[in-house]
């Protein structure tokens, strides 16, 4: 392989060099909206990188057409491959990619792949709805519209219920967001447990 053959399509965009550099760090295939996700609260503590995301309230939460086109960008450049799995479309390196990242490696900011293990390990055994209700929860600003939120009015408790258990959010986080007594949800915790 030439020098630099394998990077080319990274070369020159900031964003799809992370985006290449957090798929080679998580060493998984992951969703579209998962990245958005993920992006979205990274770029939270990360101002460059939400200067350059530029997040915009969307439909399922938080919506970057930056992160968007560079996703596509890259698919469409050999980067990355889709894989079918589990009724999903997962995003996933090439070997081309997988390349660029050793022969190369981007220079993501220390703060961003200090902040990865941590968001891999937020998302790892979410449901795709209970990772959407998270972040429109979390979030509630950055949600369009709010009665459009993933399954959230009718199962807006079971997603709660179901974060809080998975140890994502504290149970008096959960009766924030279900706005109803603590005692209520350590109730409705035990029935589930």
């Amino acid at each position: 392989m030439q020098a630099g053959q394998s990077g080319s399509a990274v070369q020159g965009d900031p964003i799809s060099r992370y985006v290449v550099s957090v798929a080679g760090l998580s060493g998984e295939p992951m969703g579209r909206t998962q990245f958005q996700k993920m992006f979205f609260l990274i770029s939270r503590e990360v101002p460059s990188l939400g200067n350059m995301l530029d997040y915009r309230p969307g439909m399922f939460g938080p919506y970057s057409d930056v992160l968007e086109r560079s996703l596509r960008n890259l698919e469409k450049d050999g980067m990355m491959e889709l894989e079918a799995k589990s009724g999903y479309k997962l995003l996933q390196l090439t070997k081309r990619g997988r390349d660029a990242c050793a022969d190369a490696p981007c220079d993501v900011e220390d703060r961003v792949a200090s902040l990865l293990p941590d968001y891999l390990d937020l998302f790892r055994d979410m449901e795709h709805h209970e990772m959407l209700a998270y972040v429109c929860l979390m979030f509630p600003e950055m949600t369009a519209n709010p009665m459009n939120r993933p399954q959230m009015q009718s199962e807006l408790k079971s997603c709660v219920m179901s974060l809080i258990i998975k140890r994502k959010i504290t149970s008096q986080r959960g009766s924030e967001l279900l706005e109803i007594p603590h005692s209520e949800v350590m109730d409705e915790l035990k029935a589930w447990i």
